[in-house]
């Protein structure tokens, strides 16, 4: 009751209002809550974004300049290899040069050595050229003397040519005469001969000789040789002409002298026999005159 009495009266002044938040930490904590923060300055809110656009200017800056530099190492590295392949030319020209040099070295030695051997060969063929001459003049003089003694003797020729003539002309005669005596004989191949086979026999009655001429035969063993058969009715068996071989074209020209004098010779026969020759034909015959 007093204290509804006290509110209304009139000298009392009211209370200043609380906060019931505040009232209420009053309550709960016993203490004065904390004064409020005053507030932010407005760059506070645009600093943060200003750095965030120029650390993101920065960083396209940067990868600009990677990029360039990149590029530029390239072109670097691009030059540095131009260059290698530049000096590993240059060094395989400088060892052209130097082999090119080398060879005119070697080529201007050679010349020295031409020239030199030019010269020895010139000197010697200043002593060659007096040498031939010297031989010369004496073939001259020995020449001169042959031709001479060649007018001698053919002087001497001449005085005896008509004493020639006469016995050529006497020679002449005689050799007229005796080839009429001269006998050819053709022969030719029997059944047990080679069919391409051919020979002649040649007979000089007046001197008892003759020469066989064959083609074509075959080749015989060692042990064996061809003979050379005479027919003359004078003697009762062939007379032996003597044995012979052929080359390898089966050709042979042999020369013949029976030991017997053959006045009425007939016929000529070639057989085989063995080597040495039999003292009659016991071998197959190969070739035989008309």
């Amino acid at each position: 009751m007093a204290s509804n009495e006290i509110d209304k009266s009139p000298t009392a002044k009211p209370s200043p209002a609380v906060d019931p938040a505040t009232a209420a930490g009053i309550t709960r904590s016993g203490s004065l809550p904390p004064p409020a923060a005053p507030p932010s300055p407005p760059w506070q809110t645009w600093l943060p974004w200003a750095l965030a656009m120029c650390f993101a200017v920065l960083c396209v800056v940067l990868i600009g300049q990677s990029v360039w530099i990149r590029h530029r190492t390239a072109r670097l590295n691009q030059q540095v290899e131009d260059l290698i392949q530049q000096s590993t030319t240059l060094r395989s020209e400088r060892t052209q040069m130097v082999q090119a040099l080398q060879e005119v070295t070697n080529l201007q030695q050679r010349m020295l050595d031409l020239q030199k051997q030019l010269v020895q060969q010139g000197v010697n063929f200043s002593r060659q050229k007096s040498t031939l001459d010297e031989q010369h003049k004496q073939k001259t003089t020995e020449l001169q003397q042959q031709s001479e003694a060649w007018k001698r003797k053919f002087n001497e020729q001449l005085n005896d040519n008509a004493s020639l003539k006469a016995a050529v002309q006497t020679l002449t005669l005689a050799a007229r005469d005796r080839l009429t005596q001269l006998r050819v004989t053709p022969m030719r191949p029997t059944e047990d001969g080679p069919p391409k086979a051919i020979g002649a026999a040649l007979w000089d009655p007046q001197e008892q000789r003759g020469l066989l001429h064959v083609e074509s035969l075959a080749g015989l063993a060692p042990s064996l040789a061809y003979q050379l058969w005479l027919y003359d009715p004078s003697f009762p068996t062939p007379v032996n002409g003597g044995t012979f071989a052929v080359d390898e074209r089966g050709n042979q020209r042999y020369p013949f002298k029976p030991n017997e004098r053959l006045e009425n010779l007939e016929k000529f026969a070639v057989s085989i026999e063995r080597k040495g020759g039999a003292t009659a034909p016991r071998g197959k015959f190969v070739l035989v005159s008309n």
